[in-house]
């Protein structure tokens, strides 16, 4: 009896492995990819027979797969191009029509449109091709060679004689791949774990959240010379993001002698230490980004940023002009021989050694002291210049001016105050 019960053990076990290797897993192919003999059951117009291996259709020809259904349109109309095609090249290209259409419905197509039904080799109710070359839209072009190697999948413009003529000649398919993304969920946000590809594959990205705790106050940029690509920015305010996008990036935090505000709570606008400031930061900062694959020109990029900015809040920031007291810069002579950059060596302002920099850069150094009064550029330098800055740096505090008038008289400039017409902020509630 035990010996009777172990034979039927190994018998089952035998028949579930025999199972196993007749079903085996199908993997997706691809470009270079060598494609397999498969059996082709149902084939319409075959002299051979409905039922035959892949290669024993083909005969060692080159193999288009063209996947299409009765109801694509394009797909209809391509047939009598594809029929004239075939006989064309009958000795050395075959042209197989497949559909996971059942042979039924294809019967019912025929004839209703019998000019169609010719002697190509239809192929009904497709899953194992299918399986190999998954798709979502028809049709869908797969080149096959004589050796079985796949060397394109396009769509179906690809099919003319130009391009047959070169894929017969064992040449490159020049023509678009065909890609049909089948992990898109456009119910789901896009680029967000792998949906419709990486994060690198936007083109344009305008990115917002709330306030993260304990995530630092910091921004950044990332410029290439004059044009913008991304901009970054945690915990921070709306004033201050307002200035960023209103000074280009130049004003490193908000100062009010470039604000206008008319807002009921101007606690919306800065806060002071409390025991409520960890409210009010959730309530009033939020984290945001701004970013494109190509950089583009600062003063657009930062009239996108104004545009969000405004979306997000609910302030409004518009950049008016008005009569403001200003430090003037202007030229006490006019020999360029002293601020004339003499290097190739570049020093930014911050370090107390401008070489080879663009005169703006000194003015914006000015401009980011603490409660510093705008300056004004007035001199018409268009030349890089090499300055020595005998004034202190810090610009947690206010600027020295004496030392600074004494540093510009050096190179032949001069500051002065004067009420100039210049761009400002103007802040005010939306409602």
């Amino acid at each position: 009896m035990k010996k009777i019960l172990i034979i039927a053990v190994l018998l089952l076990s035998s028949a579930l492995t025999g199972h196993a290797q007749q079903s085996p897993v199908i993997k997706p192919l691809s470009i270079g990819d060598k494609l397999p003999d498969v059996m082709l059951q149902g084939i319409f117009n075959s002299p051979a027979g409905k039922n035959l291996k892949l290669f024993s259709l083909v005969k060692g020809r080159h193999l288009i797969i063209d996947f299409f259904a009765t109801w694509c349109i394009p797909c209809i109309k391509a047939l009598p191009e594809i029929q004239k095609m075939q006989q064309s090249y009958s000795k050395r290209l075959l042209i197989l029509p497949v559909t996971a259409e059942q042979p039924t419905i294809l019967n019912q197509f025929f004839k209703a449109q019998p000019q169609l039904a010719s002697t190509l080799n239809y192929l009904p109710d497709d899953r194992i091709l299918r399986s190999y070359f998954p798709h979502r839209m028809v049709p869908h072009e797969v080149w096959v060679d004589s050796n079985g190697i796949i060397k394109a999948i396009t769509g179906g413009q690809a099919l003319n004689s130009q391009i047959i003529d070169a894929f017969l000649s064992d040449k490159v398919v020049d023509a678009p791949q065909k890609v049909d993304d089948l992990k898109v969920n456009v119910r789901q946000p896009l680029f967000i774990n792998g949906n419709g590809g990486s994060d690198t594959t936007y083109s344009y990205r305008s990115v917002s959240s709330k306030y993260l705790p304990g995530g630092l106050g910091t921004s950044s940029i990332k410029a290439e010379g004059d044009k913008i690509k991304r901009f970054t920015s945690i915990n921070a305010t709306a004033l201050n993001l307002f200035t960023r996008a209103f000074s280009k990036y130049k004003l490193l935090v908000y100062n009010w002698n470039w604000i206008v505000a008319d807002v009921a709570d101007s606690s919306k606008l800065t806060y002071r230490p409390h025991p409520l400031t960890q409210k009010w930061k959730e309530e009033n900062m939020i984290c945001y980004e701004l970013s494109f694959k190509k950089a583009i020109p600062d003063s657009l990029f930062f009239s996108y940023m104004m545009q969000d900015l405004n979306r997000l809040f609910d302030l409004s920031c518009e950049v008016k002009k008005k009569m403001v007291l200003c430090n003037v810069i202007t030229r006490a002579q006019q020999d360029n021989t002293v601020l004339q950059s003499k290097t190739t060596k570049i020093s930014g302002a911050y370090t107390g050694k401008m070489r080879n920099q663009p005169f703006a850069r000194l003015v914006d150094l000015l401009c980011n002291y603490k409660n510093a009064i705008p300056v004004v550029d007035e001199t018409g330098i268009n030349f890089n210049v090499d300055m020595d800055l005998d004034f202190g740096l810090d610009l947690r505090y206010p600027a020295e001016i004496d030392k600074i008038k004494d540093t510009l008289r050096k190179y032949g400039l001069v500051m002065s105050q004067q009420m100039r017409l210049i761009d400002v902020m103007y802040i005010k509630d939306k409602s």
